[in-house]
């Protein structure tokens, strides 16, 4: 039997084939796109979530100056807990800034990466830049307003006694006779507003500050033992929660805990509901289309049947018969799988999804899943394949007497 007899039949019923084709198409389109929006969601929430959600913040709330340090054992018994993957200790302190002649103004600062420095994978500028080796500062977006891009100001360190700076840097003096370090610094870059970094109102590049104070002032303000702000790393958004709830219990002397509950929630919702509805829309499309491509074969294998009678009576074999039948379904499901693949394609690429997280917009790419890609041929195939055997089936089961009847 050749590909010429399977096209001419396909030809010439093409009502039927165009209605096995179409239902074919809507089934595969669906099994490969909905559940691929689900997993290219899943994997982008999850991406952030992972990487910036699951981190937990512990500062004082009700610390009076800049100089006070969470007590030793809290980082041992935090780091302790099941679900903990890694603690930051971090050091705040003030960057002063001079306002007109007498008026300073005082703001929490940190220094980013190393000890005691703010951990640099959770930064993101939505203008300008991170600041390198340079008097340069980055401005967190709680604090624009005050502080503005590529603007000088006048910064002032204040120095303890017999404190050793620098030969070349400046120095002043004010109306209470302490004596600060003083240089001019600009604000280079400014990140998105978030809530969780409010005790860092404005970040430094270590080395350059510690080339400009000199390592003795440097640690006197960025240095020593303990921290004034923790931040704590989830294993995996699953954890945040319970490892949250642990360490409230223990906190206690004005100390508070904060983190995106609203992301965390949203995720846990998500993998626990949303993820599976759309895994059972696209399993569900799948299991109606085929059957209804079973129906449209038990119907199409009535419809001109004395067609096959009439060949078995002039010497055809059932085998012959069968190979016929499986060539034309397979023919259908091969174009099945190129339209409903262009077609996938063609909608993956309209649709976006997008997250709004403090001010700033997470865009999450959509992709079509090469595993279901590849399910797709499967399916068709096996489908049409099953197609062909129940039609043969069917027309054997009516007998060849039935079959010439309507000749």
């Amino acid at each position: 039997m050749t590909i010429n007899v399977v096209l001419r039949k396909a030809r010439k019923e093409k009502l039927w084939s165009l209605a096995i084709v179409a239902l074919l198409t809507i089934g595969l389109t669906t099994w490969m796109v909905v559940p691929s929006l689900s997993a290219s969601l899943q994997e982008g929430l999850s991406s952030y979530a992972n990487n910036v959600a699951t981190y937990m913040f512990v500062y004082n709330t009700g610390a009076g100056d800049f100089g006070y340090r969470i007590p030793k054992n809290w980082l041992d018994e935090i780091t302790a807990f099941e679900g903990v993957q890694e603690i930051y200790p971090v050091v705040t302190n003030s960057t002063r800034f001079r306002e007109g002649e007498k008026g300073i103004m005082g703001v929490e600062s940190v220094v980013i990466g190393g000890k005691g420095g703010f951990p640099l994978s959770l930064i993101s500028v939505s203008v300008g830049k991170i600041p390198e080796n340079e008097a340069g500062f980055l401005i967190n977006g709680i604090m624009y307003g005050t502080f503005s891009m590529n603007e000088t100001y006048i910064t002032l360190f204040e120095m303890g006694p017999e404190v050793e700076i620098p030969d070349n840097v400046s120095t002043y003096r004010d109306f209470r006779d302490r004596e600060y370090v003083m240089f001019n610094s600009t604000g280079v870059g400014l990140m998105p507003y978030n809530p969780m970094f409010q005790q860092a109102h404005i970040m430094w590049n270590s080395t350059f500050l510690r080339q400009k104070l000199g390592d003795q002032l440097f640690e006197q303000t960025y240095g020593g033992e303990g921290a004034s702000l923790l931040i704590i790393k989830a294993q995996d958004i699953n954890h945040v929660k319970p490892v949250a709830e642990k360490i409230q219990l223990m906190l206690r002397g004005g100390y508070s805990l904060i983190y995106d509950e609203a992301t965390v929630d949203a995720q846990i919702s998500f993998q626990s509901g949303s993820a599976i509805l759309y895994n059972l829309i696209g399993t569900t499309s799948l299991f109606s289309v085929v059957l209804m491509v079973f129906l449209v074969a038990y119907v199409f294998s009535g419809r001109r049947s004395w067609e096959v009678g009439l060949l078995i009576s002039q010497g055809w074999s059932w085998r012959k018969a069968t190979k016929l039948f499986l060539g034309y379904y397979v023919v259908l499901g091969v174009v099945s799988v190129a339209l409903s693949t262009i077609l996938s394609f063609v909608i993956v690429n309209q649709i976006g999804y997008s997250f709004e997280v403090y001010g700033q917009t997470l865009q999450i790419p959509v992709s079509l899943n090469p595993y279901l890609l590849a399910s797709g041929v499967t399916i068709a195939l096996l489908v049409s394949g099953a197609a062909a055997y129940f039609a043969v089936w069917r027309m054997r089961k009516m007998g060849l007497d039935n079959l010439l009847r309507e000749y």
